[in-house]
């Protein structure tokens, strides 16, 4: 739009409908939308609007900085046996918080520390959180949570470090293992959705079509910075943006190959690495959101979760528990049903 236009436009619509936008969202406005607005339709242009705005609002509260410190608290409860959330996808912890403030003991984040960049396997990272965890808990027997990647971390620990319990919130398997999910593309994407879950849908196809106009990895993660900086506006707590979403494609690379690899040997070594999880002395929960609306059978979405993990098909009875929530993707319910995750953690904890 000629920014002359960009302006009467804005203005009109503050002045006539109360409808608040910056100039860089007016760029976002569809035709579709023009057309409505033409005559007279403004429906989707407020709802436009009030989307933007939650949105802001919610991006702006996510300190993209990358922590100093080994570990931080999640919530304010003071006393209990802690729980300590391993990092997920985007090394920090602004995804999982609404999560830590409902759960009924203390919440420890094991961080994501710049100099953990030289470390090359899962095996080194998941050394990494036992050597910490001897020094927060030299006992063990302490409690851990992983969810996306940093279930992948969880379910290394347990094989090997002085796991009590642990809980996992399953999203891998619902992703198909194949050779195209190293692809830069596809793990460009990935981190895409994650951090613009939140935007418009008009936005996020526009960012996703600037991006993948970019001849590289390093000038579309730049180039999705830049969007949500123009888009947050200085409100953004943004001093690390570029490191967090330039790190978080490499862990997913790792993560990635890892699986790959693991799904080749899983094939051929079966028995030795079932052998591993049944010497284990953790127990373990894997709740798995999915929308109860779906024609999927309790049997199958087991299945699923077992290979998605490399777990072997028996011999963790009394140490393995699965537990489905209701998870219909939209909005209004996200936070139902992390209140019903919350709640199924607070339960499966408090047993003995």
């Amino acid at each position: 739009m000629e920014s002359m236009f960009a302006v009467e436009l804005q203005q009109g619509l503050e002045r006539e409908y109360d409808i608040k936008v910056t100039l860089n969202d007016i760029k976002n406005i569809t035709i579709g939308m023009m057309k409505d607005f033409e005559v007279g339709k403004v429906d989707e242009m407020k709802c436009f609007a009030d989307e933007i705005k939650i949105c802001r609002t919610k991006l702006c509260k996510v300190k993209f900085i990358i922590p100093t410190d080994a570990y931080q608290r999640l919530n304010n409860v003071t006393t209990g046996r802690p729980l300590y959330f391993l990092p997920p996808l985007e090394g920090i912890f602004a995804s999982l918080e609404a999560l830590a403030e409902k759960i009924d003991r203390p919440v420890i984040g094991l961080n994501w520390l710049k100099d953990m960049e030289k470390l090359g396997s899962l095996k080194e990272i998941s050394k990494y959180y036992t050597n910490l965890m001897k020094t927060l808990e030299p006992k063990g027997d302490y409690d851990i949570f992983g969810h996306f990647y940093g279930a992948l971390i969880c379910m290394k620990m347990l094989k090997k470090a002085p796991v009590g319990r642990a809980v996992i919130i399953d999203m891998l398997s619902e992703i198909n293992l194949d050779e195209e999910m190293l692809s830069d593309d596809y793990l460009v994407e990935m981190i895409m959705a994650f951090i613009s879950k939140d935007l418009p849908s008009v936005m996020k196809a526009k960012i996703r079509r600037d991006i993948s106009s970019k001849p590289d990895v390093k000038s579309k993660l730049e180039k999705l910075t830049t969007e949500l900086k123009e888009f947050c506006g200085k409100s953004l707590v943004s001093r690390d943006l570029d490191e967090i979403l330039m790190s978080s494609f490499k862990r997913a690379k790792l993560f990635t190959t890892y699986r790959l690899n693991m799904k080749t040997k899983f094939k051929k070594m079966k028995y030795n690495i079932a052998e591993k999880y049944m010497k284990m002395n953790g127990k373990i929960l894997i709740i798995k959101p999915y929308d109860f609306g779906e024609d999927a059978k309790a049997d199958e979405i087991t299945d699923k979760i077992k290979n998605a993990y490399f777990l072997p098909e028996q011999g963790l009875e009394g140490k393995l528990n699965f537990e489905t929530i209701d998870a219909t993707g939209e909005e209004m319910e996200a936070q139902k049903t992390i209140e019903k995750m919350a709640s199924s953690i607070n339960q499966y904890l408090s047993k003995k």
